[in-house]
C-alpha cells in the first residue's frame, strides 16, 4: 500500500516502521557500508552524513525499538550520537548478555515510556544507570531481567539509585530489592505491579535436582 498510492503512503510507512529492529534500520545504510556475517552486521567503511538519508526518513516513525545481541554495537553506535534518529521511540527492548552498555545512552530519549533490559551480568554497567537517571521522566513500565545467572552477590547499587528516580512508575520487574527501596516503591501511588525475580521459568519443574535456580515474587495493587 505504501508504494501504490501517495494518499496512503505516509500512514502505511508509519505502520510498517512503528515497531522495528535495529537491524532493519541499519540495513537502510548504503550497501557498501555494511555486510551481513554469521556474527551479525559488519561495518565496511566510515559512515558519511550522506549515508544517513534513508535512516533519517524512517527512524522518526519508530515507536517500538528492539535491539539484538548479534549486532556489532561498537561499530555502529557512533552514528546515533550525531543524529537524533530515535526522537519518537516510546518502547525500548534490549538484550545484550554480558555487554557493557557504554553506548546505550545514545538510544535514550525523553519520550521513552517502556524499557525492557535483559542482562547476564550487572558488574559492567557503570555508564548505563546514570544515563537512565537522566531519561526517566516519562517511564511507566520498567523491566530489568537477569537471565540464566547463578545466585551471587551482585551489585545492585546503580539499579537502586535509578529506582529512586522513578516517581511515576506503574509496572516494575527487578531481580532484587532491599528494604529501603521496597519502602520507597510502596510510597508511590502510581505503582500497580511489582515483580521481583530472576531466571523466570517457562513452567515450574515437576522434579527435584534441576540446575536452574529461580525465584519470582509478584505483588499487585487491588483494582
Amino acid at each position: 500500500m505504501a508504494r501504490t498510492c501517495r494518499t496512503f503512503s505516509e500512514p502505511a510507512l508509519d505502520v510498517l516502521w512503528g515497531s522495528a529492529r535495529l537491524t532493519n534500520l541499519l540495513c537502510c545504510l548504503p550497501a557498501d557500508v555494511w555486510k551481513s556475517t554469521p556474527r551479525g552486521l559488519k561495518l565496511l567503511r566510515t559512515i558519511e552524513s550522506s549515508d544517513l538519508e534513508r535512516m533519517r526518513f524512517y527512524a522518526p516513525r519508530i515507536k517500538h525499538l528492539i535491539g539484538e545481541e548479534s549486532i556489532n554495537h561498537r561499530a555502529f553506535f557512533p552514528i546515533f550520537g550525531t543524529v537524533d534518529l530515535f526522537c519518537n521511540v516510546q518502547t525500548l527492548q534490549w538484550s545484550r548478555a554480558g555487554d557493557d552498555f557504554n553506548n546505550f545512552h545514545r538510544l535514550l530519549r525523553s519520550k521513552l515510556k517502556t524499557l525492557s533490559l535483559e542482562f547476564r551480568y550487572f558488574d559492567r554497567n557503570e555508564v548505563l544507570w546514570p544515563a537512565l537517571n537522566v531519561h526517566h521522566s516519562e517511564l511507566k513500565d520498567v523491566h530489568i531481567l537477569l537471565k540464566n545467572a547463578p545466585f551471587g552477590d551482585e551489585d545492585f547499587t546503580g539499579v537502586y539509585k535509578f529506582l529512586h528516580c522513578l516517581q511515576g512508575i506503574e509496572n516494575l520487574t527487578i531481580p532484587g530489592l532491599d528494604s529501603e527501596r521496597l519502602h520507597h516503591l510502596a510510597s508511590l501511588p502510581t505503582l500497580s505491579s511489582l515483580v521481583i525475580g530472576r531466571n523466570f521459568p517457562k513452567e515450574i519443574p515437576d522434579r527435584r535436582g534441576t540446575e536452574t535456580q529461580f525465584f519470582v515474587i509478584c505483588l499487585s495493587s487491588p483494582q
